[in-house]
């Protein structure tokens, strides 16, 4: 069972947290499995979690960005922090110094989360 933590994220990390979780979406589907198990249930397990897992954040957290982004109170579950770092990860060497550290942020999701 995945573990979850509620928490109030502020404009900038639902931001962060939105585009990481729109990233796993594409990531999964790159990790699709290849013949013979794409051809069963079992083989696309893995990637079907990820899908829907990241699907459920994005609709807790909408999908598309608001023209005002409010404070977003949401249930944080493994898979979103995991998102969320990975992103960070992919994007920091190209992170501007405005605005807040994925990294940063993300490893204070996962200590709350812990």
């Amino acid at each position: 069972m995945m573990s979850t933590t509620t928490a109030t994220l502020s404009p900038q990390v639902a931001g962060l947290l939105r585009g990481a979780l729109h990233s796993e979406l594409v990531r999964a589907c790159e990790d699709m499995p290849e013949r013979p198990e794409s051809l069963t249930r079992a083989g696309w397990a893995p990637v079907r979690r990820r899908l829907n897992a990241a699907f459920r954040g994005l609709d807790l957290i909408g999908w598309e960005e608001p023209e005002q982004q409010e404070a977003v109170t949401i249930a944080l579950d493994t898979m979103m922090i995991e998102a969320l770092e990975t992103d960070a990860e992919l994007i920091a060497g190209r992170q501007s110094r405005c605005g807040p550290n994925p990294q940063r942020v993300a490893h204070a999701l996962r200590g709350r989360h812990q």
